[in-house]
């Protein structure tokens, strides 16, 4: 059974539970005040207002009411789930039962969504069901039926806790300050739990696990009810993870691929864009030029394009400077060196690395 389903329905529970003590106390409160008693009762201190407040409180608590088209309907819906259950039809039932409950949030149709619950197996939701009839308030004038039904809720309940299964994880293999991943059939298991045991419905279910540096662990696992099962999540380094500084935390980058990769990306911006004004210098130093010989004014824009020329040429250089520097960073100060089979090469107007990745 998915955990995260579990947890799903550990929240419509809870919904369903306020929805059953609302409708409790309306129904209280339909009981314990309404218009005739109050006008009988109130001394005669008791103003109007107060009267017509109590009034207004009942009528509302009236309205909250099922019609009798909607007890009927869940009649008819209980009916047929206890059909459906008798055929072995538990889905069918389920869905029946849930119905019904939707209409009425009465202890009886809580104690059939249960009931339908533990038939699938699916004790951990089951209970939660139960647990749900249990704590639902007692209604003045309520059937019999009714009081019933929350006492058995209220024993099944009980079974049902010592019948649910359990994991107990154990991870091996792992750093000590290692941030590990840990999900059961999908669900993440909150980090402060995982020493701990987990409560799963009967059946099969898949552990997995991960944590940075380390090969993805998991373990897939039957259990049966009523049994504590032990399962060990054994994790395994990966060797081509990160490098790990001996407090654990990644080393950084080197000073030199930091500054020589600003300067060369700075260089080629530069010269690129100086370039370019360069030749546009020179085409307008061309105009009007017969057999390279050109006006007394077009001497500006010539020397215009001699200097964003040599401007170009002395970045891209700095651009060169730049990347020796990226490139002295990478092959002996950066983490990638230290990695297994990883060794600088050099060669005749060749440079780089070695390795396998």
């Amino acid at each position: 059974m998915n955990t995260l389903t579990e947890t799903t329905a550990n929240d419509d529970a809870t919904r369903r539970h306020l929805a059953r003590r609302l409708r409790g106390i309306a129904r209280a409160a339909v009981g314990a005040v309404s218009t005739a008693a109050v006008a009988a009762a109130a001394p005669a201190g008791v103003t109007a207002s107060v009267v017509a407040v109590a009034c207004l409180t009942a009528s509302a608590a009236r309205a909250q009411e099922p019609t009798p088209a909607d007890k009927a309907t869940a009649r008819d819906l209980m009916d047929k789930g206890y059909e459906q259950l008798n055929r072995g039809e538990l889905e069918a039932a389920l869905t029946s039962f849930r119905g019904a409950d939707a209409i009425m949030h009465v202890s009886s149709t809580g104690l059939a969504v249960g009931l339908a619950l533990e038939k699938l197996g699916r004790l951990i939701e089951a209970r939660e069901a139960l647990l749900e009839v249990g704590r639902s308030a007692p209604v003045p004038g309520e059937a019999a039926t009714m009081l019933q039904a929350r006492e058995k809720a209220e024993k099944l309940q009980l079974e049902l806790a010592e019948r649910i299964p359990s994991l107990e994880l154990k991870l091996t293999g792992l750093a000590p300050a290692a941030a590990v991943t840990v999900t059961v059939d999908g669900a993440v298991v909150p980090h402060g739990t995982l020493a701990l045991p987990r409560k799963v419905n009967p059946g099969k279910h898949t552990v997995r696990g991960s944590a940075a540096g380390y090969k993805p662990a998991g373990v897939d696992v039957a259990v049966a009810e009523r049994e504590t099962k032990k399962l060990e999540l054994a994790f395994v380094a990966d060797e081509a993870g990160p490098r790990t500084t001996p407090d654990g935390a990644p080393p950084a980058i080197s000073t030199f691929m930091w500054i020589g990769g600003g300067i060369a990306t700075a260089g080629l911006v530069a010269g690129g864009v100086t370039g370019g004004l360069a030749l546009s210098a020179a085409s307008d130093a061309k105009a009007g030029c017969v057999d390279n010989r050109c006006p007394p004014s077009n001497e500006a824009d010539k020397d215009r394009s001699l200097m964003f020329a040599h401007t170009s040429t002395a970045t891209f250089a700095l651009a060169g400077v730049g990347a020796g520097l990226f490139a002295y960073g990478l092959l002996f100060e950066s983490p990638l060196l230290g990695a297994d089979g990883v060794t600088p090469m050099f060669g005749l107007g060749t440079i780089g690395v070695t390795g396998s990745f």
